[in-house]
């Protein structure tokens, strides 16, 4: 994330970087120095406000702001971390506005409204260019299934390199499957020596 502030002089735009989910800050940095997609990410919703303060000088609170904000490729340049987490909090900050977002990623629906219309656009030479809303809760989805749902129409998203089904891992996250494979090592190490599995295992 980007904390941004005037300088004490108020002569230029301090920018410093922190961790997402942390209070750990790098050194302060200029705009150039930013990663593109935080350079991005600024001067989308800077343009957004002022766009929005032009037509309306009177509103002060981004809150009170009202309209339609369209943003193509959301998730270009960002990191999964930041297309999860913006289209809500974009949502938060600007209560009153329509966002119209497309996107080619998963990971910008997780982090969806609840109230969010999911609308695909399909292109074909016979009826060319068409848009069907798809009635799909993605409060309950992860993104393994949002990719092979209709919504990307993806039939699969193992690995191309995999040698066989039984390579694929099927494990919710990363931190499970460490898990499984210390469970399996640990068996591994416990059958050559022939002794009995520790009900600690199992528990």
């Amino acid at each position: 994330m980007i904390d941004i502030k005037l300088s004490s002089d108020k002569t230029k735009i301090i920018y410093t970087e922190r961790e997402i989910g942390t209070t750990k800050k790098y050194n302060n940095v200029d705009i150039l120095q930013l990663a593109s997609g935080f350079r991005s990410l600024i001067g989308m919703i800077g343009d957004m406000i002022l766009r929005f303060h032009i037509n309306q000088p009177e509103i002060e609170n981004p809150s009170d702001f009202t309209g339609i904000v369209i943003i193509d490729e959301f998730d270009l340049h960002l990191h999964p971390k930041l297309q999860m987490e913006l289209p809500n909090k974009l949502a938060e900050i600007f209560p009153l506005v329509q966002f119209i977002v497309s996107t080619h990623s998963a990971i910008p629906l997780l982090g969806a409204p609840k109230n969010s219309t999911i609308i695909k656009v399909n292109r074909n030479k016979a009826d060319g260019i068409t848009a069907e809303v798809l009635d799909i809760d993605l409060t309950k989805l992860t993104p393994n299934i949002i990719l092979t749902s209709p919504i990307f129409d993806m039939n699969t998203i193992t690995s191309k390199s995999k040698k066989t089904i039984q390579d694929v891992r099927t494990e919710d996250d990363f931190e499970a499957m460490q898990k499984s494979d210390t469970i399996d090592k640990l068996l591994e190490e416990k059958e050559k020596e022939g002794k009995k599995y520790p009900d600690s295992l199992f528990a």
